[in-house]
C-alpha cells in the first residue's frame, strides 16, 4: 500500500483516502487546500473523529431506546389482549353453562337461548330507566322474570313434544325464537338500548393493561354463577335429581322423581342464567333484538368445546373461546372475529367432537 510521510517529528495518524490510498497527518493539526481536513475548517483530525464517534454512539443510543420503547409497547398491548381475552372468557363461560345444562340433561337444543339473553338484558334496561336504579341492582329481578318464563315455556310448550325427538324440539324453539323476537321488537323497536352508569369507563391498571371495573365485576360474577351451579347439582338434593335425570330418565322414574317437573326446574335455570348474562352484557354494550342471533355460535362453540353437559368444561371453554377471539381481533382484525369463531368451532366438530371434559352423559 502506498503511503505519503508527512512528517516524523509529531504523533502522526492514519486515515483512508480514495481507492486504497492513505494519508499520514498531524495529529494535532494540519490545514488542508481550501481549509481544514475535509472542508472542517481546520479542525483537528482527532477531534473529528471524536465528534464522528460520538454521534455514531448518540444514534446507537437512540435506536437501543426506541427499540426498548417498542418493546415495552408490544408486551404491555399483549398484556391487554390477555386480560381481555381473560374477561371476556368468564363471560362466555356462564353463557355456554345455560345452554349446555339444557341439552347435557334434557337433549334439547335451545335455539332461543340467544334471544333469552337479550330478554334480560331489555327487563335491566327497562327497570333501571324506569326506576332509576343501578342497573346491577337489577340482576336478581331480571333472573326471576326470565325463570318464570322459562318455567312457563317447558311446561306448556316443550314438555309437549319432547318425546317427539330432537328435531321437533328444535324446531319448537326455533319458533320460539323468532317469536321473543318480535315481541322484543314490539316493545323496544330495533334501536340499540343500553345503560351508562355513573362508573362507566372507570378501571385500574395492572402490569401496564387496563382493567375496566364494569368487565371485571361482569367476569367474577359470570364464574361464580357458574361455579354455585356446579356446587347445586353435586351438593344438593334437587341437583342430583335433575343428574339422575340426565343420566337414566326411566329408573329416575321409577325412584319417584317426577320428570315433568325436573325438566321444568333445568329450563328455568338455564333461562335465570340467560336473564343473569343479559344484565351484564347490557351494562358493558347496547343490545338490539337481533343481537341475540350473535350469541348462538359462541353458545354452541362452549358447549362443544366445553364437553355438552359439563359445567367445568364449560368454563374453561369459555376462557380458551375468550382469548382466541381477543387475539384474533389483535392479530387478524376485528372484522375476521366472527370468521376465527366459526372456524374454530368448525374444527371442534371435527377433530374434538366430545369437548375438552365431555363425557357421554351429564353425571
Amino acid at each position: 500500500m502506498r503511503k505519503i510521510a508527512i512528517s516524523h517529528a509529531t504523533p502522526t495518524l492514519t486515515l483512508p483516502l480514495k481507492g486504497r490510498e492513505t494519508v499520514t497527518r498531524f495529529a494535532r493539526f494540519l490545514p488542508l487546500q481550501g481549509g481544514g481536513l475535509e472542508g472542517d475548517g481546520g479542525i483537528s483530525s482527532v477531534e473529528t473523529l471524536t465528534r464522528n464517534r460520538s454521534t455514531r454512539s448518540g444514534r446507537a443510543r437512540d435506536h437501543h431506546a426506541l427499540f426498548q420503547t417498542e418493546t415495552g409497547k408490544n408486551w404491555t398491548m399483549l398484556t391487554q389482549v390477555f386480560v381481555n381475552g381473560l374477561l371476556q372468557g368468564g363471560f362466555y363461560a356462564c353463557m355456554g353453562v345455560s345452554f349446555s345444562i339444557v341439552f347435557g340433561i334434557m337433549k334439547i337444543i335451545n335455539l332461543a337461548q340467544g334471544t333469552q339473553i337479550i330478554l334480560g338484558a331489555y327487563l335491566t334496561y327497562a327497570i333501571s330507566q324506569s326506576l332509576k336504579i343501578d342497573p346491577f341492582l337489577t340482576l336478581p329481578l331480571a333472573m326471576i322474570g326470565l325463570f318464570v318464563l322459562g318455567f312457563l315455556i317447558q311446561k306448556y310448550l316443550i314438555n309437549l313434544v319432547a318425546k317427539g325427538g330432537l328435531v321437533i324440539t328444535s324446531l319448537l324453539t326455533f319458533g320460539l325464537n323468532l317469536i321473543l323476537i318480535n315481541i322484543a321488537l314490539l316493545f323496544w323497536k330495533a334501536d340499540f338500548r343500553g345503560t351508562n352508569p355513573w362508573y362507566m369507563g372507570m378501571g385500574f391498571e395492572i402490569a401496564g393493561a387496563t382493567v375496566p371495573y364494569i368487565r371485571l365485576g361482569i367476569s367474577v360474577i359470570a364464574v361464580l354463577f357458574t361455579l354455585f351451579l356446579e356446587l347445586f347439582f353435586r351438593k344438593t338434593e334437587r341437583g342430583n335429581s335433575i343428574r339422575a335425570t340426565a343420566l337414566n330418565p326411566r329408573a329416575a322414574q321409577l325412584m319417584g322423581i317426577d320428570i315433568g317437573k325436573t325438566y321444568c326446574l333445568t329450563f328455568a335455570i338455564s333461562s335465570a342464567l340467560g336473564g343473569a348474562m343479559g344484565t351484564l352484557y347490557i351494562l358493558a354494550k347496547p343490545v338490539s333484538p337481533f343481537t341475540g342471533g350473535d350469541f348462538l355460535v359462541i353458545l354452541f362453540s362452549v358447549a362443544v368445546l366445553g364437553g355438552l353437559g359439563s359445567i367445568p368444561g364449560a368454563l374453561l371453554a369459555g376462557v380458551v373461546l375468550g382469548m382466541i377471539e381477543s387475539f384474533s381481533v389483535m392479530f387478524l382484525g376485528i372484522e375476521y372475529q366472527k370468521i376465527a369463531l366459526n372456524l374454530i368451532y368448525i374444527l371442534i366438530l371435527i377433530f374434538l367432537p366430545k369437548g375438552l371434559l365431555g363425557k357421554r352423559f351429564y353425571g
